[in-house]
């Protein structure tokens, strides 16, 4: 197969969309493929996606993009910041379908919490082997040895759905509890 791809230097790419979405992606280096029809970006990415008035940053060193599989993939070393969490993750996956809406999925994750009002973070608020977070419902079900400090406790499970909204753990699966942490 002959290489038909289209090399990038200090790219952005911009994408409006409906429902009050924009994607917004600069990176140091990239190239489009033409053969498997994707993007692969390289450098220092900044990635910000807006959703209803969230801005979402994604940072990290390799992104891929498929645009015609509306996905975002990254298999190294990333960090996700909103106004009120980070997480920093050794993979990324981002994608939409019409039964979920957007989903993004993160491997062996660290998440932190972030107290808007009084300015001050954990050292880490969970972690997981996988944490997928629901943008459209502020949900993040953490997967996989799960861990979550919340108010002096470590909450160890196999699985944990947290309500970033109401900043509390709604369903937990075969959970072991160790207070006063």
């Amino acid at each position: 197969m002959q290489d038909r791809s289209i090399e990038l230097s200090n790219s952005i790419y911009n994408s409006y969309q409906a429902n009050e979405k924009q994607f917004f992606i600069k990176s140091k280096q990239g190239k489009i493929d033409l053969n498997f029809q994707d993007i692969r970006l390289s450098g220092e990415i900044e990635a910000r996606i807006i959703l209803k008035n969230n801005t979402y940053i994604i940072e990290a060193k390799t992104l891929k993009i498929d645009p015609i599989n509306q996905s975002v993939v990254s298999e190294e070393k990333v960090k996700f910041k909103t106004r009120n969490f980070v997480i920093v993750s050794l993979g990324l996956n981002v994608s939409e379908t019409s039964k979920k809406g957007m989903t993004m999925l993160f491997e062996k994750a660290l998440f932190d919490k972030i107290d808007i009002e009084n300015l001050k973070s954990s050292i880490y608020k969970g972690k997981a082997n996988k944490i997928e977070f629901f943008p459209d419902k502020n949900l993040i079900l953490m997967e996989g040895e799960a861990e979550l400090y919340q108010d002096n406790m470590k909450i160890s499970s196999d699985e944990i759905h947290y309500d970033l909204n109401q900043d509390k753990i709604l369903k937990s699966i075969n959970t072991k509890i160790i207070n006063n942490i």
